[in-house]
């Protein structure tokens, strides 16, 4: 009891269990539970390997990647970023804020590239050609289709611009499976749409957009956008 674990390689201390049970790894004098030092990279990664491919190799499995702030004292680098990573890409941080970013959560924002054009009557499918943002390229600017790469919620915000119609216009959001998210107005000089759906896709669903009119109306697509992301 009250004595002090040590493992040294190749003449140094690689890793130490003090008298509490602390346990540092590149550190002497561990300050917390497990407390990881790597000076010279700044950085200090959790690494768990799939054992049955028997590779060990770095970016294999999953990483946790905590970077601190440079200075000698433990103290303030609590203070820190935390990154995960997976194939050595970034995927998430949490900044020392508490801001959390993820690059690469599909997302998208497009718009008709076209200034304007006639909505003919009845049911339309359409596609917003013009691509903003799209992460992952789930996308496909051709058919209009958002194809989900994982299943979960997603949010969809879908607006639409028409002028001079002669009867009642709509604009729909409409899933593979059938299920459709309808806005619907009277109709008037100047009409604006607004859909904003949560909707649940499973892995390769997809959704659309449509047109749907009473009369021949003509769409002022620079005004109108679709956009979506993973809420998860």
């Amino acid at each position: 009891q009250g004595s002090v674990v040590t493992h040294w390689t190749s003449g140094s201390e690689r890793m130490r269990i003090d008298a509490s049970g602390f346990v540092g790894i590149g550190a002497t004098a561990p300050k917390r539970h497990l407390h990881i030092n790597n000076p010279a990279a700044l950085t200090a990664k959790i690494q768990i390997t799939n054992l049955t491919t028997g590779s060990a190799t770095d970016g294999d499995g999953f990483q946790l990647g905590i970077s601190n702030d440079g200075t000698a004292n433990i103290e303030q680098r609590e203070n820190l970023d935390m990154a995960f990573t997976t194939n050595n890409t970034e995927r998430m941080r949490i900044d020392a804020a508490g801001r959390v970013t993820t690059p690469y959560q599909p997302a998208f924002n497009v718009k008709w590239a076209t200034s304007s054009s006639t909505a003919p009557v009845g049911i339309d499918t359409v596609a917003f050609s013009q691509v903003i943002t799209n992460v992952g390229s789930h996308y496909n600017s051709s058919t209009g289709r958002f194809t989900a790469p994982v299943s979960g919620f997603y949010q969809f915000n879908l607006s639409m611009y028409f002028q001079n119609g002669t009867n009642y216009v709509g604009s729909m959001l409409q899933k593979s499976d059938g299920v459709v998210y309808y806005s619907f107005s009277s109709i008037g000089s100047d009409v604006m749409f607004y859909t904003s759906q949560a909707v649940y896709l499973n892995q390769n669903d997809y959704v659309f957009t449509r047109t749907y009119c009473g009369g021949s109306t003509t769409a002022l697509r620079q005004y109108s956008h679709f956009s979506g992301y993973l809420i998860g």
